[in-house]
């Protein structure tokens, strides 16, 4: 009686970029989003990009104001401080708990994405934050925490944009041996170990942000830029479900 129905919507699919770009720091604190330049990117009508926002925003991760349109969110210096505390007891955690179920793989991809990540070209760019994610949500996804998982998320899309602020004050990348000792954590599969170094990980960079908070909210850099995480979405949805009509860029 009933047809398939493809599992990921044009609303999902451009939900899930927009989050990828907010937890990698593609936006500025506050930065002010126009809707019908996110439709043009993704190639879509305004719609599902107003269905993004909207979800966004009841994350806090974006902020609709009547009048004045959508911005980035941007937490005062005692809201960033209580994610930060948030986000060393639940990833603290979730990062004793992967380690049981981590892959040699999955330890040596890690491996190679530190190493990436520790030079110094690479900390200055926006590669690093997409490394720091794909690190860490390897081990969170493979700890098997289905309901802590969403809320590490939406903590994540709440300060990315602020903590690439931090690669552009901080003048070197995390110390090497730190790195080094994480990694040695995952391979003799020492929870406590891992949960203590990814606890000092969580707080270095937010002290130093907390030290210079306000100082660093008001960078900016306007510089026309295209949005990496940003790609077309094709007039067709996965599973091979045709959407009727032809997505239009918002006028």
């Amino acid at each position: 009686m009933f047809k398939p129905v493809a599992a990921t919507s044009f609303q999902d699919l451009v939900y899930d970029q927009l989050s990828d770009a907010l937890m990698t720091g593609a936006f500025w604190p506050g930065e002010a989003l126009n809707i019908n330049d996110l439709a043009a990117q993704f190639g879509t009508s305004i719609m599902p990009v107003r269905d993004a926002v909207r979800r966004l925003a009841a994350e806090r991760a974006l902020l609709v104001e009547p009048q004045k349109g959508v911005r980035v969110w941007r937490p005062t210096k005692s809201e960033f401080a209580e994610i930060t505390h948030v986000r060393t007891l639940l990833e603290g955690d979730v990062t004793a708990a992967a380690v049981a179920h981590l892959t040699d793989k999955n330890i040596r991809d890690v491996a190679r994405a530190i190493d990436e990540m520790n030079d110094l070209g690479v900390f200055r760019s926006e590669r690093f934050l997409v490394l720091n994610k794909q690190i860490f949500f390897t081990l969170y996804e493979a700890a098997q925490r289905p309901a802590t998982l969403p809320i590490i998320q939406s903590l994540w899309r709440q300060i990315g944009p602020i903590v690439r602020l931090y690669s552009l004050f901080e003048g070197f990348p995390p110390t090497v041996e730190t790195s080094l000792a994480f990694v040695d954590a995952l391979r003799r599969r020492d929870g406590e170990a891992a949960r203590e170094i990814r606890i000092k990980q969580i707080l270095r960079p937010s002290e130093i942000l907390m030290s210079r908070f306000d100082e660093i909210l008001d960078y900016r850099n306007d510089s026309p830029r295209h949005l990496a995480h940003v790609k077309p979405i094709a007039n067709e949805v996965p599973g091979g479900t045709k959407r009727p009509g032809r997505p239009r860029s918002a006028k």
